[in-house]
């Protein structure tokens, strides 16, 4: 991360307190940039009071009542002042913040505003972009805990950009301060984008959580997870060599009574079994990439892994004692 700006330092006002307003604040106001505050609904919520402890100030943001909109003289002066606006709240909450502030905005406003959200492209942003903001997605692809504040913590993170070409143009800036590089991510990509990041993030504690419970008791007594290391190993082979070469296992050996073996031991753990049979059959494709299976077994392989997968009963008892692997001419999966 660079210590100082690029150009003259931009005033930002964020809008929301959370973890990424947090982590965004430090950052930027690490490499020179001016934070003027936050606008939150609640100033003691324990987000705020975060916020102000770590980063900056916080003001009332604009509700809506029945007498009008109201703000506090702090949000207009800071927004009369402001180059940019980083909307940080839920997913849900962006269109309507975009609405309030597009309605309170002075004449002289701010030149852009972003989002961080990952789901979301720059369009939820229209009432700003009517009011005459040139507007960005900015979404970190990195996930955030309470725990994990820090201005160095965009080191090597990509930022999924979108939006109108000032903005854009200033977040790819941000991100590069930050140490980290920006990826353009059109509208029509964003659902699958955010898929990604899901599966890579979220999914990946999910399947986690499913291998410990299949550990012996004694595993899972350990003070730390034994799964960690492995876990561990594999995410340092991907760096090192990329994602085919770092496959190994049963399947990237062609040793198929032992997958058949797994799938018969979990047969009465539902999720586990689901979750072995689906990235087996991803798995299967990646050995195909990796050049590591014949040409001529990924597609009967990956035919029959499908068939226990979408199948559930009562094709896949029957699978086991060769009934299915008999009628599809499939005999040799246990070989």
């Amino acid at each position: 991360m660079t210590s100082t700006v690029d150009t003259e330092p931009i005033s930002i006002v964020f809008v929301g307190s959370g973890r990424v307003a947090v982590n965004l604040a430090l950052g930027l106001t690490a490499v020179g940039h001016r934070v003027l505050g936050a606008l939150v609904r609640d100033i003691h919520s324990d987000n705020a009071r975060r916020f102000q402890h770590l980063a900056g100030p916080v003001a009332l943001l604009p509700i809506n009542s029945l007498s009008g909109m109201h703000s506090s003289g702090i949000a207009t002066d800071w927004l009369k002042t402001a180059d940019a606006l980083v909307i940080s709240v839920s997913d849900g909450a962006i269109a309507e913040i975009s609405k309030e502030l597009a309605a309170m905005l002075p004449q002289v406003v701010p030149n852009c505003a972003f989002h961080t959200s990952g789901s979301r492209d720059s369009e939820v942003l229209a009432p700003l972009r009517a009011s005459g903001l040139a507007c960005a997605s900015m979404h970190p692809l990195q996930t955030f805990t309470e725990t994990s504040v820090s201005p160095q913590c965009f080191t090597g993170i990509a930022f999924g950009l979108d939006g109108d070409d000032q903005a854009v143009d200033l977040a790819t800036q941000w991100a590069r301060q930050l140490g980290g590089y920006a990826i353009q991510v059109p509208a029509v990509q964003r659902p699958a984008y955010h898929a990604a990041a899901v599966l890579a993030s979220n999914a990946v504690l999910a399947l986690l959580q499913v291998a410990t419970q299949l550990l012996p008791e004694a595993a899972k007594e350990q003070p730390d997870n034994p799964l960690l290391p492995l876990l561990q190993g594999a995410l340092d082979n991907v760096r090192r060599m990329g994602l085919p070469q770092s496959l190994t296992g049963p399947i990237d050996r062609g040793d198929w009574k032992t997958v058949a073996i797994h799938l018969q031991t979990l047969k009465r753990n539902t999720t586990a079994y689901d979750v072995y049979l689906s990235l087996a059959v991803a798995t299967v494709e990646l050995a195909m990439t990796k050049g590591t299976l014949p040409q001529e077994q990924v597609g009967e392989r990956r035919q029959q892994l499908r068939q226990l997968l979408y199948h559930r009963e009562p094709t896949h008892t029957s699978f086991f004692g060769g009934e299915l692997l008999a009628s599809s001419n499939n005999t040799d999966f246990f070989k």
